[in-house]
């Protein structure tokens, strides 16, 4: 296993990308000790509802049960370990497995054992085989976390400052968030963490990885955007999580929500602080990522002509060192007209969707960056990470966290690595 304990956080050895036993303890400790993402709420608005999907590589079902409840259930059974719902999405009062029989409900209770009375033994008690639960589950702004580690902090807690910028993204509407469509997916042969850093903060690429997207005017005139010259924070919000600010050189006086409808506008008026405002009128992108493996982003693009802004999570989701499931959610507001929602979706899809035209760019760098480093020689180097390393910090911002500012840096991949680091080497017992 590479050795991080005495590197300085601007090289990351390149072998965390491939070694067996960096994984293997990455599923003990990054993945049964954080808080880790299912979903939103609106993927199973009544009861009965689930979907399923994985933290780390357990197989889950996260369900509202008959009293309204949001629960995350092992999907498996307890007696033989078969998987119970095979299906991606559905509405179910009951889980059946169809190894044996055995029946839950959908608050996780053992109902029903075939030939119970004359097969069991006197003592056998239903009560004593529910489905597993994590012990923690927690909803944000309607996203939707299991945590395995009984020892957890409180999801809150855990968020600490990244509050404020979650809040600012999906806390302005009057009605909330909803999730447009079925998350899509893909698998690449890629590291987790190659994904999640970049979304973390990664703004060198822009000009050179989706160099054809800004020719193509997504972001405005190709000739304007060029020569904007934008204010970029790197913000570290602690415990992993970080936050990335591209803003206007001017700031707009009133408010001004480019790309959202005008009603939506008012709404994020009424509902969110000045701070808050401030932020999200005077920004072009506000992106970072939740520890380990979910990124965010608060976009506008142009479709036509027109401005259409956008909320998108991406999830990392590992399926060993050297494969990934991609998936990712389109979110807008409840309220907004179901023709702009419309409009916005096609700009999301054809932006960040799996066929968009800067997924693709993204999505090949992130499978060759993993391509090229498979020999021996490659993987005794270590990755760079000394962009904007001499900046200053400054916590005297109007906005929470630990701030690098104004220049483009690789702030935001050292404070992902360190909280990484710390979790996978410095002392974290094995579960």
């Amino acid at each position: 296993m590479p050795d991080m304990a005495d590197r300085t956080l601007t090289r990351v050895p390149r072998d965390v990308l491939w070694d067996e036993d960096v994984y293997a303890r990455e599923l003990r400790t990054v993945f049964r000790k954080s808080w880790l993402f299912v979903g939103h709420d609106s993927e199973i608005p009544s009861p009965g509802d689930y979907v399923t999907r994985r933290m780390g590589q357990e197989s889950v079902i996260v369900a509202r049960d008959e009293a309204g409840r949001i629960r995350i259930f092992q999907n498996s059974c307890p007696h033989r370990g078969n998987q119970l719902c095979r299906a991606g999405t559905g509405n179910s009062a009951h889980y059946r497995c169809g190894y044996h029989g055995w029946t839950f409900t959908n608050s996780g209770v053992l109902r029903g054992v075939p030939r119970q009375k004359e097969l069991m033994p006197p003592e056998f008690s239903r009560d004593d085989y529910a489905l597993t639960e994590p012990p923690h589950v927690a909803v944000y702004q309607g996203l939707i976390f299991g945590n395995w580690d009984p020892g957890a902090l409180p999801l809150e807690e855990d968020f600490g400052d990244l509050r404020f910028y979650l809040d600012a993204i999906l806390g302005g509407t009057d009605d909330g968030y909803e999730v447009y469509g079925s998350p899509s997916r893909r698998i690449l042969r890629s590291n987790w963490k190659i994904g999640a850093e970049n979304f973390a903060g990664d703004s060198y690429h822009l000009a050179t990885t989706h160099e054809s997207a800004i020719q193509q005017g997504l972001f405005g005139p190709s000739e304007e955007f060029l020569k904007f010259n934008t204010i970029s924070h790197h913000i570290n919000v602690g415990n992993g999580h970080v936050a990335r600010l591209e803003q206007f050189p001017f700031r707009p006086d009133p408010p001004m929500f480019l790309g959202y409808p005008e009603q939506t506008g008012a709404e994020f008026m009424r509902n969110l602080s000045p701070e808050q405002i401030d932020m999200k009128s005077g920004t072009f992108i506000i992106h970072g990522n939740i520890f380990p493996n979910l990124s965010y982003m608060d976009t506008v693009v142009q479709v036509d002509g027109a401005p259409y802004s956008y909320v998108w999570f991406g999830l990392w989701q590992p399926r060993g060192p050297h494969e990934i499931e991609y998936s990712n959610w389109h979110l807008f507001p409840k309220s907004a007209p179901k023709e702009w929602k419309e409009r916005a979706h096609f700009a999301v899809v054809n932006t960040v969707g799996h066929g968009g035209s800067i997924s693709a760019d993204d999505t090949e760098i992130v499978e060759s960056m993993v391509a090229a480093n498979r020999g021996e020689v490659a993987r005794g180097q270590d990755f760079v990470y000394e962009l904007g390393s001499h900046y200053p910090q400054d916590k005297g911002s109007r906005y929470p966290g630990e701030r690098v500012y104004p220049g483009v840096s690789e702030a935001n991949q050292r404070y992902f690595y360190e909280h990484w680091r710390k979790i996978v080497y410095e002392g974290e017992e094995a579960a």
